[in-house]
């Protein structure tokens, strides 16, 4: 049983965890649900060079660029906002009142 859950070093279990961390926090809109992901893709890069799948190290390379980039992008949508009003103040608010502001 033990070398069933080891098999791989761990790696596919720590990918695992890590996935369902990021999914969790980027589900409620924190910005670290990246840092996970970038971690989950990177143990399932890993995992994919140990059993020898081109594609799972490819396309695990492909999702950690993304990740990366939504980190980035997070901040820099957070600096915008920062900065003023995003261009929409002068629409409705979803519930039909006046935006403030």
């Amino acid at each position: 049983m033990i070398e069933l859950l080891t098999r791989y070093y761990g790696l596919d279990w720590l990918a695992m965890v890590l996935m369902f961390l990021s999914l969790v926090l980027l589900g409620r809109k924190k910005r670290s649900g990246f840092l996970f992901g970038i971690g989950a893709n990177l143990a399932w890069l890993a995992f994919g060079a140990v059993v020898g799948s081109v594609a799972n190290v490819v396309a695990n390379l492909v999702f950690a660029v993304m990740n990366v980039l939504g980190y980035i992008r997070w901040a820099n949508d957070d600096n915008e906002n920062a900065d003023g009003p995003s261009g929409d103040a002068d629409l409705p608010a979803p519930d039909g009142a006046p935006r403030s502001g």
